[in-house]
This record gives structure tokens, C-alpha cells and sequence, in this order.
């Protein structure tokens, strides 16, 4: 969120950067599903697509910088929320898992969680050089 200043060089930049090596590396990772990081980029894939900062159209998904930084500014007070309300470790690892939950599957064996149908979009290609189903919405600017 701290990029998210205009006094920040080539924010938009930084943030797309961001945001897309969360979004996008690390959930195509072949042990995916056993990475804290990659579990994290899913997470917020379905956050995003939620509140519309990726969007699935007929052509690939459309990434929407606007909708998705006011997404992470939800997600900071969601937590921030969750983290006033708890009262003990044991409490905040309940509601941190359900939290979690929401969005991640668990997994099996000793997989941290499971990919959805939705999400499994994420892996519709393991090269990001190959990748087509991305596209930028720049009609903000």
C-alpha cells in the first residue's frame, strides 16, 4: 500500500509489478499448493475477483489496478478489524483460519489448500512469456 502514493516513481508500475508476481509466479509454482507465498497470491486472486480488480472476460482475465489497490485497502481493514476483535492467540488463529478459508480450500495430504475451479484459471499456462489470457486496463489513465 505504501507504493500507492503519486510521490512514488513509476507507482503504477510497482504496483502492477507487484501485485502480478503475487498474483501470478508464485501460484504457478509446481508445488503450489504446498507454499505459504503461493497460497497467498491465490488468496488474493479470489479477492480480487470478488471485487473486481481481475476480471474473467471471453479473451483471459483483465486486470483492473484501481479495483484491486481499493481491494487490498478493504482486505488491511478486514484484518486490521479481525485483529481488534480477538482477545488470545488460540481466538486469532480461529478466526484467522476461517478468515482464510473463505477463499483457500484445504488441501490434502500436506498441501496447504486446494485450487477451485475459478482458480485453477491461474494455471491455465506455466509460462508467463506464453501467457495471453492477461491483459491491462489502462482506460483509467
Amino acid at each position: 500500500m505504501a507504493v500507492d502514493d503519486d510521490r512514488v516513481p513509476f507507482r503504477e508500475e510497482q504496483i502492477d509489478m507487484i501485485l502480478l508476481e503475487r498474483l501470478i509466479r508464485y501460484p504457478r509454482s509446481r508445488a503450489a499448493t504446498r507454499n505459504f507465498d503461493a497460497g497467498t497470491g491465490v488468496f488474493l486472486y479470489s479477492w480480487f475477483r470478488e471485487r473486481g480488480g481481475i476480471e474473467l472476460t471471453p479473451s483471459g482475465l483483465i486486470f483492473d489496478r484501481g479495483a484491486a489497490v481499493a481491494a487490498l485497502r478493504e482486505y488491511v481493514h478486514e484484518i486490521e478489524e479481525l485483529e481488534g476483535r480477538v482477545t488470545d492467540a488460540d481466538m486469532y488463529k480461529t478466526e484467522a483460519k476461517y478468515f482464510v478459508r473463505r477463499y483457500l480450500s484445504e488441501g490434502e495430504n500436506r498441501d496447504r489448500f486446494a485450487f477451485s475451479a475459478d482458480q485453477l484459471l491461474l494455471l491455465s499456462r506455466r509460462s508467463v512469456a506464453e501467457d495471453q489470457l492477461l491483459a491491462f486496463d489502462d482506460t483509467q489513465r
